[in-house]
C-alpha cells in the first residue's frame, strides 16, 4: 500500500446538442492501489448513435483494463479497432486516456481529440504531445508529473470547434481555451467544467452546435484510513500485523473487542471501554492512545453498512458508528485490515436473530458500496 499518494478529485460537465436527446461524449474513471486512469470518448456525429460509439469505446476500455491488459496495451487496441471503424455506418469514438500514478507522474495519450490542459495555480498551458504511430494510426502521446494543487483538463471538439462559422474560422482554439481557463482562475472561478462549458455555448451564440464534455482532475493528497477488525489467523502474527497497521500513514480505526485488546496489548496502552450511555441501540466503543476511533466489531459494521447511503444529518451525534461513517466519507483510500481467525461469538444464535452479518462478507458488502461512490478499497487478510 502506498504511504503517499496523489489523489485525482473529478470536476466535470456535459451538455448534449439535443436537450431532449442523449450526449454523444461519455467518460469513465479507474482507480486502483497504482493509478486514477480516466477514459474519454466522444462518439462520431450526435445523438444516439455517438451515444452508443462512446460507450462502446468506453466499455471496451473498462474490460480491456479488468482483463489486465497494461494502460499502452488498452490504448493500442482502442486505436486498432477504431482506425478500422472510420465509417459513418460505423460506431467511431475519438478518445483521450490519461493515467495518473500515485507519485505524480502521468501518462496521457490521444486519437483524434483536443490536446490537454495543465493548470498549475492560475497559469494554464496546452501539454506538448508527440506523435505515436499504431500500425497505420497516428495517435499523441504527452507525460508530465502532477503535484497537489494541479489540474488536468480535458475536453471533446464540442469546445474546441465552438464559434466556427461565427467570425471565428478555427473555433476555440486549444491556445484560446488556455488563455480563458487562466483568466477565470484569476479572476476567482473554481468550476471549471461548468465555466468552459457555458463559454463556449456562448461562442456558439447560445446554441449547442455538437455535444460538449468537460472535465477537470484536481490533484491533492489521497486521505487514507486504514481499519482493522479481527485478530489474526496465527496469534504468532499479531506483533507484526499491529506493527503494520501502526505504521500505516492515515487515520486508524480498530474494529472489534478482541482485536482491540490485542493492540492494546502490543503496543502496552490501557484499553478503556466508553459505552454510550444516550443510545439505545448503539453498540460500545472503546479508547487506546494513539488510535483514532476503537469500536465494537460485526454489530458496529451492521450499523455501517445499513446507514452509508443517509445523510449525516440523519445520524445520531454522539456514537461509534456515526464517528466511522464520517471518518469513511472523508476518506478517499479504505484500506481493511481483516483477521482471519475464527470468532466463537458469531456464532450465538442472537447474532442470526439479530440478522447480524458476519465481519469479513459484511466488510465486503461495504467495500462495494464505497466502491459504488467512487472510493478506493484495498483487502489484506492476515
Amino acid at each position: 500500500m502506498a504511504q503517499k499518494y496523489l489523489y485525482a478529485e473529478i470536476d466535470s460537465c456535459q451538455k448534449s446538442k439535443y436537450s431532449s436527446g442523449p450526449c454523444g461524449d461519455a467518460f469513465l474513471v479507474h482507480r486502483s492501489s497504482e493509478s486514477t486512469i480516466i477514459v474519454l470518448c466522444d462518439g462520431i456525429g450526435s445523438g444516439i448513435k455517438a451515444y452508443i460509439a462512446a460507450k462502446m469505446c468506453i466499455s471496451r476500455a473498462i474490460g480491456l483494463i479488468k482483463e489486465d491488459f497494461t494502460f499502452r496495451q488498452t490504448f493500442q487496441s482502442l486505436v486498432d479497432t477504431m482506425n478500422q471503424w472510420r465509417s459513418p455506418d460505423k460506431p467511431f469514438a475519438a478518445f483521450s486516456m490519461v493515467k495518473i500514478a500515485n507519485d505524480g507522474k502521468t501518462t496521457i495519450l490521444t486519437y483524434d481529440i483536443p490536446d490537454v490542459i495543465l493548470l498549475n495555480g492560475s497559469n494554464a498551458v496546452v501539454l506538448e504531445s508527440k506523435p505515436v504511430l499504431i500500425d497505420q494510426a497516428v495517435a499523441r502521446e504527452a507525460r508530465c508529473c502532477l503535484r497537489p494543487g494541479d489540474s488536468l483538463v480535458l475536453f471533446t471538439d464540442g469546445i474546441s470547434q465552438a464559434g466556427i462559422g461565427n467570425g471565428n474560422p478555427n473555433g476555440f482554439e486549444c491556445g484560446l481555451i488556455a488563455s480563458f481557463i487562466g483568466d477565470s482562475v484569476r479572476k476567482g472561478a473554481i468550476d471549471i467544467p461548468n465555466i468552459l462549458c457555458k463559454k463556449a455555448i456562448e461562442l456558439s451564440l447560445m446554441s449547442n452546435k455538437d455535444d460538449m464534455t468537460v472535465i477537470s482532475a484536481n490533484c491533492r493528497y489521497g486521505q487514507i484510513l486504514n481499519i482493522f477488525s479481527g485478530p489474526p489467523l496465527c496469534r504468532s502474527k499479531d506483533s507484526k500485523v499491529v506493527k503494520q497497521f501502526l505504521d500505516s500513514l492515515g487515520q486508524r480505526v480498530v474494529c472489534g473487542a478482541t482485536t482491540a485488546k490485542i493492540v492494546s496489548q502490543q503496543t502496552g496502552k490501557k484499553l478503556e471501554v466508553q459505552q454510550n450511555s444516550s443510545s439505545m441501540i448503539a453498540p460500545p466503543r472503546y479508547f487506546i492512545k494513539g488510535i483514532d476511533l476503537v469500536t465494537e466489531g460485526a454489530v458496529t459494521l451492521n450499523h455501517l453498512y445499513n446507514i452509508l447511503d443517509m445523510p449525516l444529518d440523519r445520524l445520531e451525534e454522539n456514537s461509534g458508528v456515526t464517528e466511522l461513517y464520517k471518518m469513511i466519507k472523508h476518506s478517499d483510500w479504505i484500506n481493511f485490515i481483516i483477521g482471519r481467525s475464527q470468532n466463537p461469538a458469531n456464532d450465538d444464535i442472537t447474532f442470526y436473530q439479530q440478522g447480524i452479518i458476519y465481519r469479513e462478507k459484511i466488510i465486503k458488502l461495504i467495500g462495494q458500496k464505497l466502491e459504488n461512490d467512487g472510493k478506493l478499497i484495498s483487502y489484506n487478510y492476515v
